[in-house]
């Protein structure tokens, strides 16, 4: 639980923020909080029609190429490689963060990755604001969020825990599945397997998280600080690998 995250953490440092849509691709993407919006009278139910966003622009990548080098800054590159149209990242003793951050700020947007995790206690595999999956319990995938770096009368008590749609049991290291971060000005929807596991709709929550920087995906060691909620990071103990097959980002306006 990298305080930096939704941190959207989609792990997701501080950076200098553009008008949405205005950091568009050339051919046309625990991110971190920067302030907090203002709470507004709760509301009950369901909300009624949410307005969809704005779509500005699409990006996908399917790494049968080395393009998305051009639109990532990559930590640790050596623990970076593309093999079979797969984008590997590993997590060594001596390179423990690696993972890739979209170049330009992206402010309300939606990141979509078809990924398996890495393996092994100690490990966290984070996915913009935020997605964290912790090495040592291979079949849920955990979501919070962050409003200034700190969590919110919801999200104090910690994480939420979700499974794959099809099973509790489906080992998300070893299974390819589909997660979606989906952040608007009003609402979050974290999905998995493209069903909406859960949603923070702004009025409806104490606090909402106004802004969003870094979108970025990576590994790294939650065993070294954090290690009663990652577990112990034992070195030796086997390859810890993430691999995204799919990575799609959209800017809303």
């Amino acid at each position: 639980m990298k305080t930096g995250h939704l941190l959207l953490g989609i792990s997701l440092a501080l950076g200098v923020f553009v008008q949405p849509g205005l950091a568009k691709p050339a051919d046309g993407g625990e991110s971190k909080t920067d302030q907090t919006s203002t709470k507004k009278k709760a509301t009950t139910g369901k909300p009624a029609n949410l307005p969809e966003p704005k779509v500005c622009w699409k990006k996908t990548w399917t790494f049968d190429s080395l393009e998305f080098l051009d639109y990532f800054d990559i930590s640790c590159p050596k623990n970076i490689k593309v093999i079979n149209n797969h984008l590997v990242l590993k997590m060594t003793e001596d390179c423990t963060n690696p993972g890739l951050t979209y170049k330009n700020a992206i402010h309300y947007g939606k990141a979509t990755a078809e990924m398996t995790m890495a393996n092994g206690g100690g490990s966290v595999t984070s996915m913009v604001i935020d997605f964290e999956f912790v090495g040592k319990d291979l079949t849920s995938v955990q979501s919070t969020y962050y409003v200034n770096g700190k969590p919110t009368k919801d999200t104090d008590k910690g994480p939420e825990r979700h499974h794959s749609p099809g099973g509790d049991d489906v080992n998300l290291s070893k299974t390819f599945e589909t997660y979606t971060i989906d952040y608007s000005c009003d609402r979050v929807y974290f999905q998995v397997g493209g069903k909406t596991q859960r949603k923070a709709i702004k009025g409806e929550v104490d606090k909402y998280p106004a802004k969003a920087l870094d979108w970025s995906i990576d590994i790294w060691n939650g065993g070294k600080e954090y290690f009663d909620w990652a577990g112990k990071t034992k070195w030796g103990e086997g390859e810890r690998t993430a691999v995204i097959r799919k990575l799609e980002y959209a800017a809303y306006c």
